[in-house]
């Protein structure tokens, strides 16, 4: 059983509404919190595995959902696409913006949003205006879209940083449920494709089609799309569909499948920190990887090369808690970091609506 509801291919994923809270984290029921926790490790889940996970019954855990998602608490469901995997690219830019109102800002915003190679687009503060991500088949593709951007900007842009990415991964949504026991077991682990994600093995000869890139589309528009919609969509039987679903995740193209979650409506902030290392050795970047990874407020992991060796999502109860992470981390890395910074996302406008290749 999955739960359906209707979903634009170009709706807008992730967007922090601004004025809005449905409940603070530290108010919100238990039960809520574990169903947020159990589609952020895989929105494939069905309402039935979900519901013998928290405790519930289907249709009790069918309803809290359809109201986050009514609310805006989960604007949707889509995927991690290893897009390195399709032979792409991925760069990081921060845009400083002068002599640039809301009302300008605005536009620049919209037009970065419907640029096809740009798959991801943030306001924020700090040293910098608007993140973006350029998604580009090589070198001389960048160069056009990034082109693209600076025409988009004109004489408002004042400053730019780039950065090449080189890994990008999810270190889960582990706050949702911070001091909360969870039961983590396999029992119920019999959907949401877990055996394969647990067990990739990529071949070197990846042979992708035009209907393999359809079908991730798709899955970015919404994760939990069921296996006989795609069908209906592709023109495919069921066996066929899973069966591409598999061999994509073997291959590590589909790295995961996530919720979107709304955090500013829980009260939350959405920090990024950027980190130059030094004297870097791989025993230090294992236990810096593990900090990363054992911290529940540590969300997602880049490593880039430029001036910034990784940043780091982090979501902050408030501005103090987020001194405290950030202070924690210098001084147990002290020995590594030679430098940092740090900007606050206000609203995210764009994430990966679409592959285009």
């Amino acid at each position: 059983m999955y739960f359906k509801y209707k979903m634009q291919e170009n709706l807008f994923k992730g967007e922090m509404v601004s004025n809005r809270r449905i409940c603070p984290l530290d108010k919100m029921n238990v039960k809520d919190r574990k169903i947020l926790y159990e589609l952020s490790k895989n929105s494939r889940f069905s309402i039935s595995t979900i519901s013998k996970k928290v405790g519930l019954s289907r249709d009790v855990v069918s309803y809290r959902l359809n109201n986050m998602i009514k609310d805006g608490l989960v604007p949707g469901f889509t995927l991690f696409v290893n897009t390195s995997r399709l032979g792409l690219i991925k760069h990081v830019i921060y845009l400083k913006l002068q002599n640039v109102g809301k009302d300008e800002e605005t536009k620049i915003v919209d037009r970065l949003v419907q640029e096809k190679n740009i798959v991801w687009v943030t306001t924020c503060s700090g040293n910098w205006d608007i993140g973006i991500i350029i998604l580009s088949k090589d070198l001389v593709n960048f160069n056009q879209t990034f082109n693209k951007v600076m025409t988009i900007c004109e004489n408002n842009l004042k400053d730019y940083t780039i950065e090449t990415e080189v890994e990008d991964k999810s270190l889960g949504l582990n706050f949702l449920v911070e001091g909360i026991n969870v039961k983590e077991t396999e029992k119920y682990f019999k959907d949401g494709f877990v055996k394969e994600l647990n067990n990739p093995s990529p071949s070197e000869n990846l042979k992708v089609d035009q209907t393999d890139i359809v079908l991730l589309n798709l899955l970015m528009a919404n994760s939990r799309m069921s296996i006989a919609d795609i069908c209906a969509k592709l023109r495919l039987s069921a066996p066929a569909v899973e069966n591409r679903i598999k061999r994509l995740i073997k291959e590590n193209i589909i790295d995961g499948f996530m919720s979107q979650i709304s955090i500013q409506m829980l009260g939350l902030q959405w920090h990024w920190v950027l980190l130059r290392t030094k004297n870097l050795t791989e025993e230090r970047e294992k236990e810096l990887r593990h900090f990363f990874k054992k911290h529940p407020y540590f969300t997602w992991l880049v490593k880039t090369v430029g001036k910034w060796n990784f940043q780091l999502s982090v979501f902050a109860r408030d501005a103090i808690h987020f001194r405290e992470i950030l202070s924690e981390l210098r001084k147990e890395f002290s020995d590594v970091i030679a430098d940092y910074d740090s900007i606050m996302i206000f609203n995210q406008y764009k994430y990966m609506h679409k592959l285009e290749i």
